[in-house]
């Protein structure tokens, strides 16, 4: 018997790190009684009832479907979507806003991002979502990395990035001190991009000097977030999601190793590695992004020739993920590398 499709309308996405690789997001109204970003087009959310965007058209269905923070009214359908996601085998991406959002366990091993807007616009730092509150994390004998335990593992926290309204450096401090202290293990920088409507709607609502912040304000540095959250401890880049039933152990790591070479993609270009070695490093991701082969039997047998563009750094990705880290060598050395501050 053929599955039936989705229960809600689904748009297409563009899959990369920053939207957390979801591949389609639902075509539903998002809530507009608080300030959060919409990790599809980084405007402000609930702006539009409807979003605009290409249909998904696919005989196969997405892997990941992003859900935004939906309108009240819209959580019979969000239930349907999760259910249909669980039966389907598809990954998640649950955007929450904290301090606002129901705690709820996600379903099967679904990505959840909370949204901090409105918390860093008003340094609420008291209302931190109770699912932030962890225990201390434990070391892996694979790794020199910290294991997360329990249904919170794949938990993340966006923080928006606005110039002169989010980023300065005291509340950048006490905001990732009071999250690193509630077990908070993930901060991804959010880069804005808001609208006219979007800019002229926060200006009103905050008054004092967010309007010349807003509408005259710098370039977000998203890498100066990054060398903050590593003083603190934290990590700055996402997790691709996983789907709610475990995949085949080979064809599991071909996809994470997908995503992690798209993130050292994304970081070379940032850190002023060649072009050509950026789009070497992407070319490996989509080849492991569509393989069918077992990837684990191809590092164990030492047929990783068979993999355009195969060197030293891409083996060293394969290897470290085969093994069991949480994140490679290259990827960490390379994140050390973006997250160190600039000279002015």
């Amino acid at each position: 018997m053929t599955e039936p499709g989705p229960p809600v309308a689904l748009q297409r996405l563009l899959v990369e790190p920053s939207g957390l690789w979801a591949e389609a997001a639902v075509r539903l109204p998002g809530r507009d009684d608080v300030e959060w970003l919409d990790l599809r087009s980084r405007d402000l959310g609930g702006v539009e009832r409807e979003p605009a965007g290409p249909a998904w058209r696919s005989a196969t269905p997405p892997r990941a479907i992003y859900v935004p923070p939906l309108a009240p009214g819209e959580a019979s359908r969000e239930s349907e979507l999760r259910a249909w996601c669980e039966r389907s085998r598809i990954g998640l991406v649950e955007h929450r806003v904290a301090g606002r959002e129901a705690i709820e366990t996600p379903a099967g091993e679904a990505t959840r991002a909370w949204d901090l807007l409105h918390l860093v616009l008003a340094r609420s730092w008291d209302e931190l979502a109770p699912a932030a509150r962890r225990p201390p994390r434990r070391r892996s004998a694979r790794s020199d990395e910290a294991k997360d335990d329990g249904a919170s593992e794949r938990d993340l926290y966006l923080w928006p990035l606005l110039p002169g309204l989010t980023d300065d450096r005291e509340r950048v401090e006490a905001g990732l001190t009071a999250l690193a202290a509630h077990g908070a293990r993930r901060v991804v920088p959010l880069v804005a991009r808001l609208s006219p409507g979007a800019r002229r709607r926060l200006a009103e609502s905050r008054g004092g000097g967010s309007f010349e912040a807003l509408f005259h304000g710098g370039d977000a540095d998203p890498r100066a977030f990054a060398a903050r959250c590593r003083s603190h401890g934290l990590d700055f880049l996402p997790f691709r999601p996983r789907t709610p039933a475990e995949e085949v152990a080979g064809r599991r790591l071909a996809l994470e190793v997908a995503a992690e070479l798209a993130l050292i993609g994304d970081l070379s270009i940032e850190v002023g590695r060649s072009e050509a070695r950026a789009q070497s490093l992407y070319a490996a991701s989509r080849w492991f992004d569509a393989c069918r082969f077992d990837v684990l039997a191809l590092e164990r047998e030492g047929n990783l020739g068979i993999v355009p563009g195969m060197d030293t750094e891409i083996a060293a990705v394969v290897a470290d993920l085969a093994a069991g880290a949480e994140r490679s060598g290259p990827l960490r050395k390379l994140a050390a590398r973006y997250a160190t501050p600039q000279p002015v």
